[in-house]
């Protein structure tokens, strides 16, 4: 059973999206909860899926994080356009169920391309600095960036929009079985997209001042599954490789014999 449910038009309104967006034949909405089950007061993730009404093949895919203090209390407050800077914290669970999910809507677009309009290219981390993404020395930490190289034919493309993915993995603190601790593990996943020109600004921030959506066909959403697969496939032969806390005790007994 997935950890990602569907949002009906109301569930997603009760979110503060508009209800003319929410009712939409062209959006969808997923989160690992409805409103009204929700016990902790934190962000929640939110997933945004809308279709382009001209090509259906192509969507746009939103995460955002939904301030639980700003619901009902914030009136024109909109998760959607609340996108600068924002990004979505995922237990493994919640991660690995969103890879099913982005084949599943990739499953139900048609694609008709037999090659991908989509691209996503590892940066090195000698490139990081070229789109002013700080590089993270943190031990507890490990991050890939992913630049959209191609993008649809449908998407806009008038100011030569830059497209990073930015993957974290985030050691948790350990939790005791009964032989071993066992690393927890946050996953973060965060789009920036912004112009070629505001590079140019000096104060420019892709963290703070680009925002968290991208265009993708059938094959882009398979290629980010796929890489979020990868990346999370890499965070595991880690753990296999890392030294357990287990080591078993050799005792030596003395017997004397009388």
């Amino acid at each position: 059973m997935t950890m990602w449910i569907k949002l009906s038009a109301e569930e997603s309104h009760d979110f503060q999206i508009p209800w003319d967006v929410a009712s939409s034949q062209y959006t969808q909405f997923y989160s690992t909860a409805t409103l009204s089950n929700l016990y902790v007061d934190q962000a929640w993730p939110l997933l945004s899926f809308t279709f382009q009404k001209e090509n259906p093949q192509v969507v746009s895919f939103q995460p955002c994080r939904v301030d639980f203090d700003f619901i009902n209390e914030i009136e024109d407050y909109n998760p959607l356009e609340e996108i600068i800077g924002h990004k979505i914290s995922l237990n493994r669970r919640e991660y690995f169920d969103l890879i099913g999910l982005l084949e599943e809507v990739s499953h139900d677009m048609s694609a008709t391309y037999k090659r991908p309009l989509n691209s996503l290219k590892l940066l090195t981390p000698l490139q990081h600095k070229q789109f002013r993404i700080p590089w993270n020395s943190d031990k507890n930490e490990r991050q890939r960036v992913f630049i959209q190289t191609n993008k649809p034919k449908a998407a806009d493309q008038s100011q030569n929009m830059i497209t990073l993915i930015i993957l974290k993995a985030t050691s948790a603190t350990p939790f005791k079985n009964h032989f071993n601790q066992i690393p927890g593990t946050k996953y973060q996943i965060q789009i920036c997209e912004f112009s070629e020109h505001d590079l140019l600004n000096d104060s420019f921030n892709p963290f703070q001042h680009a925002t968290n959506n991208i265009s993708l066909n059938s094959r882009g959403l398979r290629e980010f599954a796929k890489i979020l697969r990868e990346f999370m496939d890499e965070e595991m032969e880690i753990e296999l490789l890392a030294p357990t806390f287990f080591q078993p005790r050799i005792v030596q007994r003395k017997f004397s014999y009388a």
